[in-house]
């Protein structure tokens, strides 16, 4: 029995890799750029808009990119054989902390304004997983309505800069 979904955000990329998922655990959705979403606002906007399409889905949501193994190369392994998270958890193979302004990886990103309109007061520095990819309980998805995952993914497409501020608020965008 499926009991978990795995979001794919694709734009070119390979997929082969998806073959050795176990579908008695996962079910595969592809969100590809050109088809379902615009080609725009990088794999943070196939994410959202794949909230928006399985709100109401139970167990577990993994987001990934369509070649995720750079930013977490234990991806399948997790898949296959972990046992879920009682949390939101970042897929990625080290944790950075980000400054308001996304330094000292980049720079003039508005993750301090972001994170205080969506998340409450700025805490100073947060951590983050390179590569936005996370999986998390489909419950605390719903923690934000439909509605305000439609505007971000708007904001995100928006915004030259989008993709790159929401990989830093992940966490607390459905944690805090």
């Amino acid at each position: 029995m499926v009991t978990h979904r795995l979001v794919v955000a694709r734009h070119n990329e390979d997929l082969g890799w998806t073959q050795k998922v176990d579908r008695k655990k996962w079910h595969l959705s592809v969100v590809t750029k050109g088809l379902q979403v615009p080609n725009e606002g990088r794999e943070a906007s196939s994410f959202l808009w794949a909230m928006e399409q399985f709100y109401e889905d139970d167990g577990y949501i993994a987001f990934v990119q369509g070649d995720p193994f750079d930013h977490y190369p234990a991806l399948l392994k997790v898949l296959n054989e972990g046992i879920m998270p009682l949390q939101f958890t970042p897929l990625g193979k080290e944790f950075l902390a980000t400054d308001e302004n996304g330094g000292p990886h980049d720079a003039d990103l508005p993750v301090k304004e972001w994170f205080e309109e969506y998340c409450g007061k700025w805490p100073g520095p947060i951590r983050f997983a390179p590569g936005g990819q996370f999986v998390t309980p489909a419950a605390w998805i719903r923690s934000r309505t439909k509605e305000e995952l439609r505007e971000l993914r708007e904001r995100v497409n928006a915004s030259p800069v989008g993709a790159w501020t929401l990989e830093r608020l992940w966490l607390p965008l459905f944690v805090w």
